[in-house]
């Protein structure tokens, strides 16, 4: 079923689209007066129907409150050295599919792309909807926020309760056996580099914030591949 976040007001049971929201449902989707969709308000999933499509507004009855439970029990943010072409699009849609809480665009030594001045406000609305879209669609109940691009001397990493240094000179300590240490953590932070990999002074700063420096195994992955491993191990570790 189509599900659409909203921040529309409750009137009794009564909702009124009035956003873009409005011409997906009208024009793209062609849904009729009668049918079904779910909006999510809150952080919860409402089942409605359409009682009214009008030329700029939706009116749809809330039937029921529908049991939802898809976030993790953690929440990890995930900074990624920006990659080359549209790869960000890639790794932001797919990282939010796979639970991630915040995608954090990292500037790094070894990035040839660069994300700056006037296109960073246009670059960000545009992973925005990326990752709104893929929360959608994959049954989120909130959506991932995606930041402003930084260097790793910009972040404040004492926030976070786990931080993976993703790193493909470490070849002694594994993903694997650093995650079977652990509880389920509050917070994590991961970070993975770009095409050209992490620089030797990114590393020795990111280790001397209190990073584990990680292998994800034998074979060297992407860059678009790597946090989505990563992720998908988080997942399989510390999920309900």
């Amino acid at each position: 079923m189509n599900r659409f976040f909203t921040d529309a007001s409750l009137s009794g049971n009564t909702v009124t689209l009035t956003d873009e929201t409005v011409h997906h449902i009208k024009n793209v989707l062609k849904l009729r007066e009668g049918e079904s969709l779910i909006l999510i308000k809150n952080q919860k999933e409402l089942l409605c129907n359409i009682d009214k499509i009008e030329k700029n507004s939706i009116i749809v009855s809330v039937v029921e409150e529908l049991d939802s439970s898809s976030e993790n029990p953690y929440s990890v943010t995930l900074f990624q050295g920006i990659p080359k072409g549209d790869k960000l699009d890639f790794i932001v849609e797919k990282a939010v599919e796979a639970g991630v809480s915040r995608v954090v665009p990292l500037k790094m030594k070894r990035s040839i792309a660069k994300i700056e001045g006037k296109d960073v406000p246009k670059k960000v609305e545009r992973f925005q909807k990326i990752a709104k879209s893929a929360a959608q669609q994959c049954g989120r109940l909130t959506i991932p926020e995606i930041a402003e691009p930084v260097t790793v001397k910009q972040v404040d990493w004492s926030s976070f309760d786990l931080k993976l240094l993703c790193y493909e000179d470490e070849k002694k300590t594994t993903l694997k056996e650093v995650l079977e240490q652990l509880e389920c953590p509050q917070s994590i932070a991961v970070v993975i580099g770009p095409e050209g990999g992490i620089s030797e002074e990114e590393a020795t700063y990111l280790l001397t914030h209190g990073f584990h420096a990680v292998s994800l195994g034998s074979r060297i992955l992407r860059t678009e591949t790597a946090g989505l491993y990563t992720l998908a191990n988080l997942n399989y570790r510390f999920s309900r």
